[in-house]
């Protein structure tokens, strides 16, 4: 099927974004103000709720009427099926402008028990798309998420910065690094339009519980309501910069929007301890984390990383992008807020922080 020749009847931009989880939920909130029609993945294993999926974006898109949200099956591990899933799409909307590469096996200590899959999920799974495209849409542009963890956190190096080394410390960095340098190899190599943002410690109300800032703040909020008495954690001697996962969609898509493709480092250059999370979270309770916390050693990762701070000074300049429109004591606060209100059986409604920190 060859389809580089298609005529683009859609005067619309056409996004695919990869996946459902956290980053692929916030770019769709995102994109769905700009007119975009946006397909996401998904995998038939897959325990999400496709329906309950689609209702978190009701009310945007019945307040945008002109963009449209689709979904097509993908298992971004198998070859053959990323590429009938794109090939799906362009001959349903004709094309695609825009793919976000956000699908992966995202979680870092999973990585350790599961290395194999981790690859072929995080690192194989951009040559599968990239492949692809390279075939039969090469003029799509493409978006693959970077990770701060391949810097690997030694304190001596901080900040990070676009230019400097990579070092690895967990089969999650390796299968990074591995999906970086298929973007720099296809970019180089035959001309396409792939970028990258490394991106340091981001969350907002979708991140997934497992993760050290979600879980703190959702087991203040059950501990607060008496439906919880303790929160085992690992190691919580380390160092984080953290930005709320909106802002950083904004600077993705600017990023895949500019003449000529680029890599970035999306960080707010705030260094937060461990201990940091645990405080402002119970604080928001008025509780003492000291009295709630109990240190299990088996949480811990074979070969941590202690700290990790970005200096996004060139996405800044080059994105007009402000890194620090939130604090760090109000990100919490925000995230507190509703994991309060969902684990007392309401229905908490998500804020425009764009509204709130312009």
């Amino acid at each position: 099927m060859n389809i580089k020749t298609i005529k683009d009847s859609n005067k619309e931009p056409v996004c695919l974004i990869t996946g459902t989880g956290m980053d692929s939920k916030t770019m769709t909130h995102f994109l769905i103000p700009k007119n975009y029609t946006i397909i996401l993945t998904y995998r038939r294993n897959s325990l999400q709720d496709l329906d309950k999926l689609k209702s978190l974006f009701e009310e945007d898109l019945q307040n945008h009427p002109s963009s449209k949200l689709d979904m097509v099956f993908m298992d971004i591990t198998d070859q053959n099926s990323v590429r009938q899933g794109i090939e799906s799409v362009i001959k349903k909307y004709g094309k695609i402008d825009e793919l976000y590469s956000f699908a992966a096996q995202s979680h870092v200590g999973d990585s350790f028990t599961n290395p194999l899959y981790t690859i072929q999920a995080t690192g194989l799974s951009v040559f599968y798309l990239l492949e692809t495209l390279r075939g039969i849409s090469p003029i799509t542009k493409f978006f693959q998420a970077s990770s701060s963890e391949m810097f690997g956190g030694n304190a001596d190096r901080c900040p990070f910065n676009e230019k400097s080394s990579f070092e690895c410390r967990s089969s999650y960095a390796i299968a990074k690094l591995l999906g970086y340098n298929w973007v720099y190899f296809f970019r180089q190599t035959y001309g396409m339009f792939c970028c990258s943002a490394f991106g340091f410690n981001h969350s907002n109300y979708y991140r997934d519980r497992r993760f050290y800032c979600a879980k703190v703040v959702n087991a203040a909020a059950k501990i607060s309501l008496g439906k919880q008495r303790r929160l085992k954690v690992g190691a919580i001697d380390h160092y984080r910069d953290e930005f709320f996962t909106d802002f950083g969609m904004e600077a993705m898509h600017k990023l895949i929007n500019l003449d000529k493709p680029e890599d970035v480092v999306i960080a707010t250059g705030r260094c937060n301890h461990g201990e940091d999370y645990l405080y402002q979270s119970f604080n928001y309770f008025n509780l003492d984390w000291k009295k709630y916390i109990e240190i299990d050693d088996s949480l811990k990762r074979p070969n941590d990383v202690f700290k990790l701070v970005g200096d996004s000074s060139k996405a800044q300049k080059l994105l007009n992008w402000q890194p620090d429109r939130i604090s760090f004591k109000d990100h919490i606060s925000l995230m507190c807020k509703y994991h309060h209100e969902l684990e007392s059986g309401l229905n908490p409604k998500r804020p425009d922080v764009f509204k709130l920190y312009p």
